[in-house]
């Protein structure tokens, strides 16, 4: 293709030059007719005075041949091969060090990235070397959520279900881990999400796991676990009051549902309602005398109430 356009433009400029050359030559080869006899027909004065036919001829294949070595600049750029961008993650893989918070970076950008699978496996990681690790136990709800509406998005109900229900689990442990490593006297009940600002992918996808619910509950409203599953999703996003409405209608339709009375203590904490908080961690310990976490939380409710006396050993 390039040999043929070079061919053509060669042709063109050797036309190109032949016609300035004979233009050149036109004005003696017009005045050697105009003493020919009068029987010949010449130019009249009006014609002498306009430009002649190769004059514009000249300037039209001049275009040409400017449009062609545009053409042909275009199609050498085009047929040039663009190097993509090197792929920075193997290099921060190869360089990030091997260490619970190592795989904890490296878990933020496979996530940050949409990589929920390999998000998922480095937070496991940081997790195996760090259990008390809220931040990585936060992250990996968030990447397990991801991971279920792209499942819910190619209709596999079994495979995304089950990855909410781990993201609800994890989401737990990172909340119930918060009271261990905050300070005496520290708000013990602070959540994550309170702690960061939600992007807005983030709250996007909490809003389809809440969407995919309320389909649940209008499909059969008698079973509570959709309720509890959607109030874990409103208290991630913050709506702490319908998350509190969605874990008392859990437990009306299901009174021995020990999580959600935790979930709703952890809620009337947040809110500073450290009564109602202590009320529904006592009746979960009621219902599950070996309940140890709702032990601890009661116990961080009473500190954050004052009432140190009341604290358990």
């Amino acid at each position: 293709m390039l040999e043929y356009l070079l061919k053509i433009l060669a042709t063109v400029i050797a036309i190109l030059v032949g016609l300035v050359t004979l233009d050149k030559a036109w004005p003696e080869i017009r005045k050697r007719f105009w003493k020919m006899p009068p029987k010949l027909v010449l130019p009249t004065d009006d014609s002498l005075k306009s430009p002649s036919l190769l004059g514009r001829l000249k300037w039209v294949v001049l275009g040409v041949l400017l449009l062609l070595i545009l053409f042909v600049i275009v199609y050498e750029i085009k047929q040039t091969p663009v190097k993509p961008e090197p792929d920075p993650i193997p290099l921060i893989v190869a360089e990030t060090p091997k260490d619970a918070e190592g795989y904890y970076e490296l878990g933020v950008i496979y996530y940050e990235s949409g990589e929920y699978d390999k998000a998922i496996e480095n937070f496991d990681k940081a997790i195996n070397r760090k259990r008390t690790y809220a931040d990585a136990y936060y992250n990996l709800s968030l990447s397990y959520i991801g991971r279920a509406l792209a499942y819910l998005d190619k209709d596999s109900t079994t495979e995304g279900e089950a990855d909410l229900d781990q993201a609800i689990e994890k989401y737990n442990t990172a909340l119930n881990q918060e009271p261990q490593l905050a300070a005496i006297g520290d708000s013990k009940f602070d959540a994550m999400f309170t702690k960061r600002n939600l992007t807005d992918m983030e709250t996007g996808m909490l809003e389809r796991a809440i969407a995919y619910f309320t389909k649940a509950i209008a499909h059969d409203s008698t079973n509570a676990k959709p309720h509890y599953n959607r109030g874990k999703f409103y208290q991630m996003k913050g709506e702490w009051d319908l998350a509190i409405d969605d874990y008392t209608e859990t437990i009306r339709l299901d009174r021995k549902y020990t999580e959600a009375y935790n979930s709703r203590g952890e809620v009337y904490g947040m809110k500073g309602e450290f009564d109602r908080t202590i009320a529904d961690y006592t009746e979960a310990i009621r219902l599950d005398s070996k309940n140890a976490l709702a032990y601890l939380l009661r116990g961080a409710a009473y500190v954050d109430k004052g009432e140190f006396d009341r604290v358990r050993p």
